[in-house]
């Protein structure tokens, strides 16, 4: 699922940013 995620958000230099935001979003919802 993440992989996927980062596909979605990988068209440009904010892709990074939209990566770190994602699995952040991911970390609190299983914690």
């Amino acid at each position: 699922m993440r992989c996927t995620i980062v596909l979605e958000f990988d068209n440009g230099d904010w892709s990074v940013v939209k990566r770190v935001e994602v699995m952040r979003l991911h970390r609190s919802i299983e914690d």
